[in-house]
């Protein structure tokens, strides 16, 4: 298996669209993740790996699975890692710069916080990355993130720790230089003015949401 530069890893949180996925497959390393093969299953897509403990992929999708999957990966359901980060790591040794998780945030409110923590991971080893939902896109914003979308998109910036230095330019709420700190909803709620919007930020953990469905752009 050659190496290629971008990665998806198809989990079990929620199904996506397969309009939204087929873009990105063409080159791709493909990643299922236990049940998220029956995902690809329903595209009619066979990963290039097959990686779990196998706890909530049925038996007989597992079987036919086996049969067709040119790379199956087995781990025990006792370990320190979820089968998510085992497949980032597997990602990240096999070469893939960009690693993009589908279908992570729903399920688990625990394994859809570790989910998107898992960016955090991708950063510290030079890698880009993000969650694919069917309503948004969710970044961990680096030392700057550009962010194409339309007039009037909403895009939401969440602090994970005490942020500095934030601008944000293209926005209807521009931000320069600001500190955002946990729990603040400063960063909610912004939206596109032309086509472009870029996020720099100096220091901390900061979350960029894209929303990408008309009727997600309301507020509360």
């Amino acid at each position: 298996m050659g190496q290629r530069s971008r990665a998806l890893i198809f989990l079990a949180g929620e199904r996506v669209s397969p309009s939204r996925v087929a873009p990105l497959l063409p080159g791709s390393l493909c990643i299922a993740v236990d049940a998220g093969m029956e995902a690809l299953s329903q595209m009619q897509v066979v990963p290039d790996v097959l990686l779990g403990d196998f706890d909530s992929l049925p038996k007989q999708e597992l079987a036919t699975a086996i049969g067709i999957v040119p790379e199956l990966c087995t781990y025990s359901c006792e370990k320190d890692q979820t089968d998510s980060e085992l497949a980032v790591a597997y990602a990240l040794e096999h070469g893939a710069s960009e690693v993009v998780l589908v279908g992570g945030w729903g399920g688990r409110p625990d394994h859809a916080l570790a989910n998107v923590l898992l960016l955090a991971r991708l950063q510290e080893m030079g890698a880009a990355g993000f969650l694919l939902n069917e309503e948004s896109r969710m970044f961990l914003v680096g030392a700057s993130l550009h962010l194409q979308g339309n007039p009037g998109q909403i895009f939401s910036l969440l602090p994970l720790s005490p942020c500095r230095g934030v601008s944000v330019e293209g926005g209807y709420y521009p931000l320069r230089q600001a500190c955002l700190r946990p729990g603040e909803t400063r960063g909610i709620s912004n939206r596109f003015l032309g086509s472009e919007v870029t996020v720099r930020k100096e220091k901390g953990l900061l979350v960029a949401i894209l929303l990408d469905r008309e009727e997600e752009r309301g507020e509360s």
